[in-house]
């Protein structure tokens, strides 16, 4: 009995679930007959992710092709056949995703083409003279004190007779 009652108390929380997932169902279901299509699809993911059947990929694609999502439709139909890849209507559904993927192709070559263009370079900046000035003045100020310094030097007279090179230069 014990046992009876454990089983029937873990066995409620999935009832729930599939109750929540068939809830989800049919408002998704209603939102569709309504041409509320975005709920359609939200509610018919909704039942997907709680009771995972795949048979609702299929609600699910049916949505998304009214929403114009061909892609998107055909991946969920992808998606179903990974699951069931012995559907006896493979063959069908393998069609519907082939002419879903064309109108996909089709919708994509209706889109406007967007051509970049680069936008025309900014003229160059005028160089500024400054650093070229600067430059300049700092090359004349150094010559200029090269300049005086060896005038300063040579200018004066050394006294050779007290070096030995002085006296050597007296001698001869």
């Amino acid at each position: 009995m014990r046992l009876l009652c454990l089983l029937v108390a873990l066995s409620l929380p999935a009832f729930a679930q599939v109750d929540k997932g068939r809830a989800e169902y049919h408002l998704g279901k209603a939102a569709f007959d309504r041409h509320e299509y975005q709920s359609a699809y939200d509610h018919f993911k909704q039942a997907y992710m709680i009771s995972e059947r795949p048979e609702l990929l299929f609600n699910m694609a049916l949505a998304l092709e009214e929403l114009k999502r061909p892609h998107d439709a055909a991946e969920a139909l992808r998606t179903y056949l990974k699951f069931r890849p012995q559907d006896p209507d493979r063959e069908g559904i393998e069609g519907r995703i082939n002419a879903l993927e064309e109108k996909q192709r089709l919708l994509d070559s209706d889109k406007p083409k967007v051509e970049l263009t680069a936008a025309p370079m900014p003229p160059p900046k005028k160089k500024s003279s400054l650093p070229i000035i600067v430059g300049v003045s700092i090359g004349v100020v150094v010559i200029v004190a090269v300049g005086v310094g060896l005038g300063v030097g040579l200018s004066s007279t050394p006294d050779h007779t007290s070096s030995t090179l002085g006296a050597w230069a007296a001698t001869r």
